[in-house]
């Protein structure tokens, strides 16, 4: 075996060696969930918050919707979830026994806000009128 043949195997079975560990690092130990959240219309709801809670540990976390009414968690522990969106304007839609396992991808169905309860308050103020 000559010295330039052992290099050229010593290069291989490193090269092999950093391509196994980062397979092995690509595969983690966490998940994603995620959705998008419309309005009756069916138009994307931009900037309505998002709350995911982990019902084993109870850690919440919060988003807002992009433009279209798109929304990621990313880094999610194995366990099972509730999800809570709400928006000014429209009543909070909750969604729950979301189960996610490590390394997969929840695609949640379209969540839809239903109108909410609307108040106006109208303030009306009057002067006497003064008569001489």
């Amino acid at each position: 075996m000559t010295l330039s043949t052992f290099r050229s195997g010593l290069i291989r079975i490193l090269f092999l060696c950093f391509a196994a560990t980062s397979l092995i690092h690509a595969q983690g130990l966490t998940g994603q969930i995620g959705g998008t959240v419309v309005d009756q219309g069916g138009g994307g709801v931009a900037g309505a918050e998002v709350v995911i809670t982990n019902m084993n540990t109870s850690q919440a976390r919060s988003i807002n919707t992009g433009a279209g009414g798109d929304f990621l968690f990313t880094q999610l522990l194995a366990g099972t979830y509730e999800i809570k969106v709400s928006a000014k304007g429209f009543k909070q839609a909750i969604q729950k026994d979301i189960v996610l396992t490590s390394t997969e991808r929840v695609a949640l169905p379209t969540i839809q806000l239903a109108i909410g309860e609307l108040t106006q308050t109208i303030n009306v103020e009057a002067e006497a009128v003064r008569i001489q």
